[in-house]
């Protein structure tokens, strides 16, 4: 066999590529979900560890800061699935975002029920603060924010950040 046949059998075509990217997106989701359940059920004690801490690093190649973030991402999607009645995925960041303005996971669940993908409702949810202007919403990116920080942390336009419409 040549070198160049031996690269052709490595490669992969696009379905491959395309079926691998979503299995690994559902094995990062899984992580997160099992992190979270094993931080808020206490795993660690059940094994004899004495703290999280000594959890993490005895048993996971990652940090503590790393499992933390985790944590996060886990309570986040399971938050968020039942808030809309289905899994929804999110980074570290919008997990972060998410667990500082909670009335945003009630945003997602509103955009959502007018119609929005659940991925795109969590990324303007999380990504760009919005005001009320009338009846229209008015997004601004997220530079603009900086530079307007007075938007920041505005709540939901449809519930006033209560999460009640």
């Amino acid at each position: 066999m040549s070198a160049q046949s031996d690269v052709a059998m490595l490669l992969m075509d696009r379905q491959e590529a395309l079926t691998l990217t979503a299995n690994i997106k559902h094995a990062v989701e899984d992580v997160a979900q099992l992190i979270a359940d094993a931080h808020d059920r206490e795993a660690w004690r059940a094994l004899g560890y004495e703290s999280w801490a000594g959890y993490v690093s005895g048993e996971f190649p990652f940090t503590r800061q790393r499992s933390y973030q985790l944590v996060d991402q886990g309570r986040a999607m399971r938050l968020l699935a039942a808030e809309v009645g289905r899994p929804v995925e999110v980074t570290a960041r919008e997990a972060q975002i998410l667990k500082k303005e909670p009335q945003r996971v009630k945003h997602v669940g509103h955009l959502v029920a007018d119609g929005v993908d659940p991925k795109v409702a969590v990324r303007e949810a999380t990504h760009e603060p919005i005001r009320s202007v009338g009846r229209e919403r008015v997004e601004w990116a997220d530079e603009f924010a900086r530079d307007e920080p007075q938007l920041a942390g505005i709540p939901c336009p449809r519930c006033g950040g209560t999460g009640r419409l």
